[in-house]
């Protein structure tokens, strides 16, 4: 069995995350929520608000190095509540994308189908190039722990995103 190892969040000093895919408020485990993506949530407070969280993001935030500056948190074993730090990784969205296929998560007929059933915007994050694309401003705020007016923002140009990317609609 792993040993826990609790780090401190840190916009939110009184809550840490495990390796094991927790998150505590001081000594009181938090029980997370399921999106309608499957994922985890998990709510957050401090004195500027608070905030809705994956809480596959927060945990490799803490414990897995992004070095190659990846902007998404695959799950490994294809078990989107699986959130222990050996089962995430960083990665883009085409390796993302290549294994929710690969494993059988997405298929070429769900794809078409969700697209044939919406007039959503696909919505685009770019460092110079593309590196993540979302069908709507829903998924791309879910995927990025942002809330869809912010994403649609980001998009319009109203505001600057505070991690350097670019957000553009598709068109």
């Amino acid at each position: 069995m792993d040993q826990e190892i609790w780090k401190v969040i840190k916009e939110y000093p009184n809550y840490k995350v495990s390796n094991l895919g927790k998150v505590k408020h001081y000594e009181r485990l938090l029980r997370p929520n399921i999106n309608r993506y499957g994922y985890e949530t998990v709510l957050l407070y401090n004195n500027v608000g608070r905030r809705k969280y994956l809480v596959h993001r927060l945990v490799a935030f803490a414990f897995i190095p992004n070095t190659l500056n990846k902007p998404q948190i695959n799950h490994i074993n294809g078990i989107k509540t699986d959130n222990r730090v050996e089962n995430l990784e960083w990665v883009t969205n085409s390796e993302n994308m290549k294994h929710a296929f690969r494993t059988g998560i997405i298929t070429k007929e769900m794809v078409a189908t969700s697209r044939s059933k919406t007039k959503k915007h696909i919505v685009k994050m770019l460092n110079g190039e593309v590196v993540a694309r979302y069908f709507g401003l829903q998924e791309a705020a879910e995927h990025e722990g942002r809330k869809k007016a912010t994403i649609s923002q980001y998009c319009l140009g109203d505001y600057k995103d505070s991690r350097g990317y670019e957000w553009r609609y598709e068109k």
